[in-house]
């Protein structure tokens, strides 16, 4: 696998996410069917078919032991994970660079009590992030999965922060109270503490903002955030990855085990026995004007600032195979000057910072473009990051993280519970679906 440089990889980034300022990766019912899906006969998965064939009888192109979709967070902490338990990992990405939407991120993180938060002097708590979460979604975060969430989010900050010091020798976050309009150190941003009727007192800095390297052409810290995830893929014996190379479908057993995956690379199609599992990782749906058409009509129009290469692959590749959704219809939308009007203040200006001052009004902002930030619709998962099919059972070997995911940390649109929050989320399931996948742990019927 050919490495990439400090310099070539920040320089490659810095152009995808040019212009970018919000931190638009954010970053959790108890049903898991919580979200809304179309009639088959919209049914956007129609071009991804399953393929089908007992895995005795199929003659596979390559094998390996965990197929990873997708080398954005989830992708890469899922890979890290699974290599790390043992397994042997095939890494796919789409486009020629990775980090996914990571590195369109501001370069944010959300947890509760870090080991940077104690040294600031923070008192937090695991307990108090869970009651967080589901007072800024309204409840309507799966509270299982915000509670796992919650209860990892320390371990997962410190993981990626030991990750960057063995990988380069330096911390990858500052352990520092700083202002929240700020992106480095520990802070609020991001959070709508207002809407709650509480004050900034009674909300828990919990953004660790990545510290940008000097000479970084990037407007954000999200390559920063991303790159000890490239630099221990790229060191590991363990992981193959190969990019340009897209997922078309997934293969089952005719008892709708998945054995493995149909993936594209230019013209050329191969078939690939994934003798653990197939990760989903491919990064939702934020610019399938189809899938958007189809599920979330309300940002038709509008630009998404997600990786442009996040069309709904690994969800479309799910539903073929029976997977639930949820979440389909919501969206995180940054308003307009269409349809809010603000004036320069820490809470607006600091989340939506892609808004420009109004050429007649020096103290009113508009937006630059109608923007959507992502869309949240996907699959449904549960605690182990198995995806679950339409009656709550999970589908044997597929697994899901990250953006691919609707029953995720959101509840409907507009919900943001601070800056990092989507971030922590994808890690967080992506870890847990890598040590699955390794087969550290497996699904009760499987045992």
């Amino acid at each position: 696998m050919e490495k990439l440089s400090r310099r070539s990889f920040l320089l490659g980034s810095a152009l995808v996410g040019a212009g970018l300022g919000a931190n638009v990766l954010a970053g959790c019912s108890s049903s898991p069917a919580a979200g809304s899906s179309q009639p088959a006969s919209d049914n956007p998965a129609a071009d991804a078919p399953a393929a089908k064939g007992a895995g005795s009888e199929r003659t596979w192109d390559r094998e390996t032991d965990v197929l990873v979709c997708g080398f954005g967070a989830a992708g890469a902490a899922c890979a890290i994970e699974a290599a790390t338990n043992g397994a042997e990992v095939l890494l796919v990405e789409k486009g020629s660079l990775p980090g996914g939407s990571m590195c369109r991120s501001g370069g944010g993180m959300a947890g509760a009590g870090t080991t940077m938060q104690k040294d600031a002097g923070i008192e937090d708590s695991a307990d108090a992030f869970y009651d967080w979460i589901m007072l800024a979604t309204d409840g309507l975060c799966p509270s299982d999965i915000a509670r796992v969430y919650a209860d990892n989010s320390a371990a997962n900050l410190d993981w990626l922060d030991e990750l960057c010091v063995k990988e380069t020798g330096e911390h990858l976050f500052l352990s520092e109270l700083t202002d929240d309009t700020a992106r480095i150190g520990i802070n609020r941003r991001g959070v709508p503490f207002a809407s709650f009727g509480l004050t900034e007192d009674e909300v828990v800095p919990r953004s660790h903002w990545a510290v940008m390297k000097e000479g970084s052409t990037a407007s954000n810290a999200g390559p920063e955030l991303f790159y000890p995830l490239l630099l221990t893929v790229e060191g590991s014996d363990k992981i193959a990855v190969e990019y340009e190379t897209a997922l078309s479908s997934l293969i089952t057993d005719e008892e709708g085990a998945v054995l493995g995956a149909v993936i594209k690379k230019g013209n050329a199609e191969e078939t690939v026995r994934a003798r653990n599992g197939v990760m989903l990782a491919t990064g939702g749906f934020p610019n399938s004007e189809e899938m958007r058409k189809n599920f979330c009509f309300d940002t038709m129009g509008r630009i998404s600032y997600m990786n442009p290469l996040c069309t709904g692959d690994g969800v479309k590749a799910a539903m073929a195979v029976g997977a639930d959704l949820a979440n389909t219809c919501q969206s995180y939308i940054m308003p307009d000057e269409t349809s809010y009007t603000a004036t320069f203040n820490e809470e607006w200006e600091d989340i939506f910072p892609m808004w420009l001052q109004a050429p007649d009004d020096p103290n009113k902002l508009v937006a630059e473009a109608p923007i959507i930030a992502e869309t949240h619709g996907g699959v449904v998962i549960d605690t182990d990051s198995h995806v679950l099919n339409v009656w709550g059972q999970p589908i044997p070997n597929l697994y899901a993280a990250g953006c691919d995911v609707g029953s995720n940390i959101f509840g409907k649109s507009g919900n943001y519970p601070g800056c990092g929050s989507y971030v922590g989320f994808a890690i967080c399931f992506g870890r847990i679906a890598g040590e699955n996948l390794a087969g550290a742990v497996q699904p009760e019927g499987d045992k």
